[in-house]
């Protein structure tokens, strides 16, 4: 009576260490299954933002070339892990795996944000802030200079992430159209010596004197179009 006891004990804690193995195994399962799931995903958003930076016209040749040896050996491994579920548990091969859409996800990722902010850095146009500043002080370009730091500010921001869509691109490119316009009215920065002193004088709380005032001066204001926003007080 007693051994059947024993051997009945002992078949309880071997089946009980039996599940716990497999309770095991199947956490252990999930856990893989979900990395892997999310190295894939990672994998396919990165292809994305490539084909679309390519097909904006943006320059990143060697990415692909990048991509598509680790999208080969994945798209075997997701096959092989089909047919045998149980591969997913080998540490040493699936870490290696994991860790090599990894690697390669970064490095693409970070290659792509350089070339997009060479792009964005290319449809910004040089703006000198002293020259700006002195603008912004003439009541009379307050509502553009103030567009300029608002789209300026605006394509710097966007120069930290990788765009989102084909959409978010041409909304950059109108905006850089826009800023272009707006600096080519204040002559793009090559602003005469005598002009920039006059208006910075001019925006000053004392004003600018008459004295200073010269023909060449005036041209510069009647051919930027805001000769008629100038007034004289005394």
């Amino acid at each position: 009576m007693l051994a059947v006891k024993s051997a009945t004990f002992i078949e309880l804690v071997e089946r009980k260490k039996l599940l716990e193995e497999n309770k095991e195994q199947i956490q252990l399962f999930k856990t893989r299954h979900f990395e892997l799931r999310n190295a894939l995903i990672e994998l396919a958003k990165i292809r994305s933002k490539y084909l679309l930076m390519r097909d904006a016209g943006i320059p990143c040749p060697k990415f692909g070339e990048i991509l598509s040896p680790i999208e080969e050996i994945a798209k075997h491994k997701q096959q092989l892990f089909i047919e045998n579920p149980q591969l997913v548990l080998e540490k040493t091969s699936f870490q290696t795996f994991i860790k090599a859409i990894i690697t390669t996800v970064t490095s693409v990722c970070q290659g792509l944000l350089q070339e997009w902010k060479i792009y964005i850095e290319g449809l910004m146009p040089y703006i000198q802030q002293d020259t700006l500043n002195i603008f912004k002080k003439v009541p009379a370009f307050k509502r553009e200079t103030e567009l300029i730091e608002q789209h300026m500010a605006s394509l710097r921001t966007h120069m930290n992430n990788l765009p989102i869509d084909s959409a978010e691109i041409e909304k950059l490119k109108e905006m850089s159209k826009v800023l272009h316009q707006l600096w080519k009215k204040f002559g793009q920065g090559d602003v005469p010596t005598e002009v920039l002193h006059f208006l910075r004088l001019a925006g000053s709380s004392t004003g600018a004197p008459l004295s200073i005032l010269t023909e060449e001066i005036l041209n510069w204001l009647n051919e930027h179009g805001i000769y008629n926003d100038c007034s004289i007080r005394i």
